[in-house]
C-alpha cells in the first residue's frame, strides 16, 4: 500500500507519565501490518531500560531509535512525517508547538493540557483513553490521505506562529508598561 518509509518522532523525558511504552506497541503494530515505519525518541530517563527491553522484545531495533537527550530536535523534527504524541497527562505541550513548527501532524493522546492545541483533522488527532486501535486508526488516516496530511502540514505552520514566545513576551512587556504608567501618573 505504502512503499516508503513513514518515520515518526516524539520528544520527552522517558518516564512513566510520557507513555513512550504505548507508542513501542503502536510501532510494532503497524510493523506487523506491513508498514516501513521508523520512530525517533528524542529524551532520558528512568523507563529507558523497560523501553529497550521492549524494542528487543519486539524485535524493532532497526524500527526505534533512542537518541538521548540531543540538541538535534530540529533536525529529527525536520527528518519526520508525524510526531506521536503518548503523555496521559501533559500541563500544556510545549513538544507540540515545536512540531506543529515544523509542519508535522500530531497524532496524541489526550493528556488534557494538549486539548487547547490539538484539533481533529486541522492540525492532527486527539485520541481519548489509552486507544491503540484509534491511534493508529489516526496514522493511517494520515498516511493514507495525502491532501489532508498536506492541509494539516500548511495550518500547522502557520498556527505555530501564535505561540511564539516573542509574541508572549511583548505582550508581557505591554501590560507592564501599562501597569508602571499607571502607578506613575497615579
Amino acid at each position: 500500500e505504502v512503499s516508503k518509509q513513514i518515520r515518526f518522532v516524539t520528544t520527552g523525558s522517558l518516564v512513566p507519565k510520557k507513555n513512550h511504552v504505548f507508542l513501542i506497541s503502536i510501532i510494532n503494530k503497524l510493523k506487523l501490518i506491513g508498514y516501513d515505519v521508523h520512530l525517533t525518541i528524542i529524551g532520558e530517563g528512568s523507563e529507558r531500560q523497560k523501553i529497550e527491553k521492549l524494542i528487543e522484545y519486539h524485535k524493532l531495533e532497526k524500527n526505534v531509535l533512542l537518541t538521548g537527550m540531543s540538541n538535534q530536535v530540529p533536525f529529527y523534527l525536520e527528518q519526520s512525517h508525524i510526531y506521536l504524541h503518548s503523555a496521559y497527562y501533559e500541563p500544556f505541550g510545549l513538544a507540540i508547538i515545536e512540531a506543529m513548527a515544523s509542519g508535522l501532524p500530531i497524532v496524541s493522546l489526550d493528556g488534557l493540557g494538549n486539548r487547547k492545541l490539538v484539533k481533529k483533522r486541522l492540525n492532527g488527532f486527539l485520541i481519548a483513553g489509552n486507544d491503540e486501535n484509534k491511534f493508529i486508526d489516526a496514522i493511517l488516516t494520515l498516511i493514507r490521505n495525502k491532501v489532508l496530511y498536506q492541509s494539516i502540514v500548511d495550518w500547522n505552520r502557520i498556527e505555530a506562529k501564535n505561540f511564539d514566545v516573542s509574541i508572549y513576551v511583548d505582550k508581557l512587556l505591554s501590560i507592564y508598561k501599562k501597569a508602571i504608567d499607571r502607578s506613575i501618573t497615579q
